[in-house]
């Protein structure tokens, strides 16, 4: 069986939960899932007030907010914008990696980590129950 969309999971998520897929849920996660770039709250709420419809802001921050909560969404701090999670809902204990030249986003698992870093984690007796770690560099294209 092949892998299920990012949406397709979402509506799926929404329905065993009784949570409503409202189409202005559906329009945010669709645009973050479809870019290829970080977007912030304000340049979402542009590309869907492009349309004949007016979006308020309020409705897109409510639709970012449930997405984050429910980790179909990252929010990249350094940026402040947001990302559709790529690693089917592994939301905690994860990496981003930013190309500084094109800004292009990598999702990673912690286990991506190098492994002094994981065990200091272990040789210190600690429990990660969360983490977002950003990362900065130059990406393999812009290499």
């Amino acid at each position: 069986m092949g892998e299920l969309s990012l949406i397709t999971r979402a509506l799926k998520f929404c329905e065993e939960r009784k949570y409503r897929f409202t189409e202005p849920r559906q329009r945010v996660l669709s645009l973050l899932a479809d870019s290829n770039q970080p977007m912030g709250a304000y340049q979402i709420l542009a590309l869907l007030s492009s349309s004949k419809v007016k979006v308020k802001p309020p409705t897109v921050y409510r639709a970012i907010e449930f997405w984050n909560k429910h980790g179909f969404i990252h929010r990249i701090e350094s940026m402040n914008a947001y990302i559709a999670c790529c690693e089917k809902k592994k939301h905690q204990n994860f990496c981003i990696f930013i190309c500084n030249d094109c800004s292009n986003v990598q999702e990673m698992e912690m286990s991506d980590l190098p492994t002094p870093m994981a065990s200091g984690i272990t040789k210190k007796h600690l429990t990660v129950t969360s983490t977002t770690t950003e990362i900065r560099g130059t990406c393999g294209e812009c290499n």
